[in-house]
């Protein structure tokens, strides 16, 4: 007795030592908030220490600089990978070229104060534009050009056929040194091109190499409106960042026989300084279309189809990773997590067709992501370890087999291990749950999963039939080099929904990753009812009007002349610089110019439909 009493204050100042140490290390200390551009999205990263017990959490919101009011984003995730710890997350649909300013709310109840707002300044890349200075190049190709090029200049070449090369003479920030062709006839460069320089531009050659068409890992990299054959297509490495890869047809050489290896867009694992966008391009007869990278790369509008092992593998990436808007058919796999280092991921508004073996590839994943608005059709796919990928959100997605069996199994759900929600989906397995994978049921009855969710059938919901394919895809260790049956495959829908089914204003909105809707909420799926869809693969590139533009199926370009036809359609006929397309039944015009004006007016209507709640810019 006496010796506990003799104790007893020695005792007291070890326990109050150790109460202290644990507020502490609860205690959230926040470092310096770091903001990473692309073009039309912006990656924001907040690295603390301390909060061991998880309970921190922070809130976004943004708005161009100088303007009023703050619009919100979705809340930053908490990203832990090896020695880094950091709220990271991505603002959407910014302008490119333009500054913001963001606002980041912590708030953390072992903290003093509880709540701490900071805000941060950073502006979007400005997209790549070619000078006004010229200079014909008759010939000797890329060769002869890179002798004659300075910062600022656009290389025309003539056409013919022409070797590849090392270019080692940089541009400067935005005076790139472009090599184009110069329209008289196709420019084809028969071996690889390296690229050991800063702010190159490629447009519109025709590249053609048996391994690698273009190497390279520098910064400022454009490459535009070009055609390339080769196993891998664009490959970079460890200095890469800020690539501008849009509106090119990458074809590979797997010749529909299964390979693990050969890449349309390879940005190398965990490598780069990243801030890529890959954009409204067409690749095919790869084992993947866009693969790797660090993070904080952007992946939209592309028309990805008949690939053998992955559509998009953002594998070894750390956070943000953004794909939205692809549209993607026949592949073994879909989108990969092999592996997520830290997250977030971001995938939404992808049209994910024809895989079979998993629609998602999940591995190992170490953080969350947020698949949103997706559709995805397979014959028999199913997502292993789905458990795995319900961390962070889960919502507004339309997810179909076409014979009976559930979407996905095994995996671990782990809902406190960050925040996640899964709710407004529309599931098709022909009567199976959804989901079998160990504490899905228990997860979703505590918190509400599903609630708002429906089962529907693939033959219910669309404008056209789907026809599916009679083959029955399999996968086996010994694949390699099997040539795909066509019977395998789907054709290339478009799954428009269908009015009057169970997708029809069936969404909930997410703060600036919705976009504009109709009705009194977003429709399940990529495509919104009535508003049509997003554009998919390459573009026309119009030097004469300075505009890039595609058209519809179906469609024609036509002289201006013509406008006067169109008139009693509303079609002016006002001078400039201007694309005039038409199609034939009905009769419908489109009319394409750039006014500044107009720009404006739009900003204007979407701050207005942002401020309504009309869906999100």
């Amino acid at each position: 007795m006496l010796r506990c009493v003799r104790y007893a204050p020695f005792l007291a100042v070890l326990l109050a030592a150790a109460c202290s140490e644990g507020r502490g290390a609860n205690r959230i200390e926040p470092g310096d908030i770091r903001a990473r551009p692309p073009w039309s999205c912006m990656g924001i990263n907040w690295p603390f220490s301390g909060d061991d017990n998880r309970n921190a959490s922070v809130t976004l919101a943004f708005r161009r600089k100088g303007t009023d009011p703050w619009r919100p984003a979705l809340p930053l995730w908490r990203h832990e990978y090896g020695k880094t710890t950091m709220f990271s997350g991505s603002v959407f649909r910014l302008a490119a070229g333009t500054e913001y300013e963001f606002k980041l709310t912590l708030t953390d109840s072992d903290a003093k104060p509880t709540e701490i707002t900071r805000t941060v300044t950073a502006g979007t890349l400005t997209y790549p534009k070619m000078s006004a200075k010229v200079v014909a190049v008759p010939a000797g190709g890329l060769i002869k050009a890179q002798e004659m090029a300075s910062p600022g200049t656009v290389m025309l070449l003539a056409k013919g056929t022409y070797p590849g090369t090392l270019l080692n003479k940089s541009g400067q920030p935005g005076n790139w040194i472009v090599y184009k062709a110069a329209g008289d006839g196709e420019v084809i460069i028969n071996s690889r091109i390296e690229i050991r320089a800063n702010y190159v531009w490629l447009h519109g050659l025709t590249i053609r190499d048996p391994r690698n068409a273009i190497q390279g890992s520098h910064k400022g990299i454009c490459i535009t409106n070009c055609r390339i054959t080769s196993h891998y297509a664009i490959h970079t490495g460890g200095g890469a960042e800020n690539y501008f890869i849009a509106d090119n047809r990458l074809t590979g050489d797997a010749k529909g026989k299964f390979s693990f290896g050969g890449e349309g867009v390879d940005f190398g694992s965990d490598r780069g300084a990243c801030g890529h966008a890959v954009c409204f391009n067409e690749m095919t007869d790869f084992a993947d279309g866009v693969s790797y990278g660090r993070g904080d790369i952007d992946v939209y509008n592309n028309y990805i189809h008949e690939t053998v092992d992955d559509f998009i593998e953002p594998d070894y990436a750390r956070e943000n990773y953004r794909l939205w808007n692809n549209r993607c058919y026949n592949s073994m796999c879909g989108f990969s997590w092999q592996p997520q280092k830290g997250g977030p991921w971001y995938m939404f508004n992808n049209i994910n067709v024809g895989t079979y073996l998993h629609a998602f590839k999940v591995k190992d994943i170490t953080g969350p992501t947020v698949i949103y608005g997706n559709t995805i059709l397979t014959k028999t796919s199913q997502v292993g370890h789905v458990g795995d990928v319900m961390r962070g959100t889960m919502v507004n997605n339309v997810w179909l087999r076409t014979t009976k069996g559930e979407l996905g199994r095994d995996g671990r759900v782990r809902p406190s291990f960050t925040p996640t929600r899964v709710d407004h989906n529309a599931y098709g397995t022909g009567g199976a749950g959804p989901f079998r994978t160990a504490g899905y049921k228990e997860a979703a009855a505590e918190r509400g999963w599903d609630k708002h969710s429906v089962n529907v059938d693939y033959k219910d919901l669309f404008r056209h039939p789907i026809k599916v394919p009679a083959g029955k895809p399999r996968y086996w260790r010994g694949i390699s080099g099997f040539q795909i049956p066509k019977d395998w495959q789907f054709g290339h829908p478009m799954l428009l929904p269908k009015p009057g089914t169970k997708l029809i204003d069936a969404g909930t909105v997410l703060p600036n990753l919705t976009g504009p809707y109709l009705g009194k909420a977003p429709d399940l799926g990529a495509h919104e009812l009535g508003l049509g869809t997003a554009w998919y693969g390459p573009r026309t590139w119009d030097d004469k009007a300075g505009l890039i533009y595609g058209v519809p199926e179906g469609w024609s370009k036509v002289p201006l002349s013509r406008a006067v036809k169109y008139a009693p359609l509303g079609c002016p006929q006002t001078k400039g610089a201007r694309v005039l397309l038409v199609g034939p039944s009905p009769l419908v015009f489109a009319l394409m110019r750039v006014e500044s004006a107009i720009g404006e007016t739009r900003w204007t209507r979407a701050k207005q439909a942002v401020a309504d709640q009309a869906g999100a810019l």
